[in-house]
This record gives structure tokens, sequence and C-alpha cells, in this order.
């Protein structure tokens, strides 16, 4: 994420990581049942994001430079499941999950 290009092989690498990391906890999933219908997806999505410190609450004080970036590729990875999902809300249709396929 900073300095040089990655390798073919680390681009390839990074690219699966974050495509499994993508899918979101259950209760994450639940938070936007507990959601009205049609809200603004901006706020769904900022609570969706906040919700992710009660998930990974083992990871809050993060001690190393690992842990920091395992954390940032978590974020990275989930941010474009959650937006959607506050899209998907935001106009009133069922939730589907990522596709790690394509």
């Amino acid at each position: 994420m900073r300095g040089n290009l990655p390798t073919e092989e680390a681009s390839k690498a990074f690219d699966l990581e974050i495509r499994h990391r993508s899918f979101l906890d259950e209760g994450i999933l639940r938070l936007f049942d507990a959601l009205p219908d049609h809200a603004h997806p901006m706020a769904t999505m900022g609570a969706a994001t906040m919700a992710l410190a009660t998930i990974y609450k083992d990871h809050l004080n993060l001690s190393s430079d690992e842990e920091f970036k395992v954390m940032r590729r978590r974020i990275l990875a989930k941010m474009p499941t959650i937006a959607a999902m506050a899209y998907r809300n935001s106009i009133g249709v069922p939730m589907i999950y990522p596709d790690v396929n394509r």
C-alpha cells in the first residue's frame, strides 16, 4: 500500500485476500435489518462501519504495524460491501452477498 508497485504475484495475493475479507459478520447484516427501509445510505454506512468495532473489539488497540496492516485490509475489503448493502437498503431491495469469483 506504500512505496513500490507490487509484483504480479503479490497483487494477485492481495486481490484474493480482499475478496475473501469482503464478507460481513452476521451481526452487521442484522444491523441492516434493524435500520429503516429507505434510510439514507450514508447514515446506514456510518452505522455499519462503526459497528465493525464491536465485531473486531480485540483489535481496537493496535500495538504493532502488522496488526494495523491487517485491520487496514479488513476495512478496505468490507467498505464496498457495506456501501452496496447501504445503497440496497436505501432503495428497499434485498441484500446480496459478494461474489468472490468475479
